[in-house]
């Protein structure tokens, strides 16, 4: 989906690399967004059958079950490689972002830092399969085959709870910042619309672990004033825009 934004970005001649202060010597094209991501589902793609034919073949599930975790591990380690190869200063000023965001209060927000944790909020159930692979791994559930590690226990239930959570704290208080350093209250009324939906998803949270009227009472209001509002605030917004 990026390389498909660079690509319209690129056709309708808007610079992107001005907007997003990336280095125009460095920045990512439509066609390297679209090999890497092309790049990234082979390999799954390669691992997942490499998978099907060793377990075919008879070998031990305690060993092939972790090649899911090397290939995540390998990920990891391409995104940190210090060496100058596999696009490191865009896999840098990724890193670099992702450290402003979740440091957002401490620095000043730029345009590419709010564009990605917009993206991040669209991304919840995402980061929640990525904390139950990690305790998979972690835990050696791959070695047991036994689940309920991870899918049970008041630790599971407080991380779906601040995972749920984190990608709306961060926007919001990327919001807060910018009302800091700008004095507009418009950025307060912004932070809003994540407050409200930081309260209906643990109000959906709850009501999953904790089925009653009461609760699903709470979830119909929350849910319902979180998407007024935030349909109102996009209207809105984008009505004044398109005015300017």
């Amino acid at each position: 989906m990026y390389g498909c934004n660079l690509f319209m970005w690129k056709g309708t001649r808007i610079n992107y690399n001005f907007i997003f202060e990336f280095q125009p010597s460095t920045s990512l094209k439509y066609r390297d967004a679209f090999l890497i991501g092309t790049t990234f589902m082979t390999s799954v793609v390669a691992a997942m059958v490499i998978h099907l034919l060793l377990r075919a073949s008879g070998f031990s599930p305690n060993h092939v079950d972790a090649i899911p975790g090397i290939l995540l591990l390998i990920f990891i380690f391409v995104l940190i490689c210090p060496f100058d190869i596999f696009y490191r200063p865009t896999r840098y000023c990724f890193i670099r972002i992702i450290r402003n965001i979740v440091c957002s209060p401490f620095y000043k927000v730029l345009m590419v830092d709010f564009f990605m944790a917009d993206q991040l909020t669209s991304q919840i159930p995402l980061m929640r399969h990525m904390e139950s692979t990690t305790c998979y791994f972690l835990a050696g559930s791959f070695k047991t085959h036994r689940y309920e590690t991870c899918n049970s226990g008041r630790l599971y239930r407080e991380l779906a709870y601040v995972i749920s959570f984190l990608p709306y704290y961060w926007r919001a208080m990327q919001c807060a910042r910018r009302w800091f350093d700008e004095s507009d209250p418009n950025h307060l009324a912004n932070m809003g619309k994540y407050v409200s939906a930081m309260v209906a998803a643990g109000a959906r949270i709850t009501y999953a672990r904790q089925e009653n009227h009461l609760w699903l009472g709470l979830v119909l209001v929350t849910s319902v004033f979180a998407t007024v509002y935030q349909l109102y605030w996009d209207f809105r917004q984008g009505l004044g825009n398109s005015q300017l």
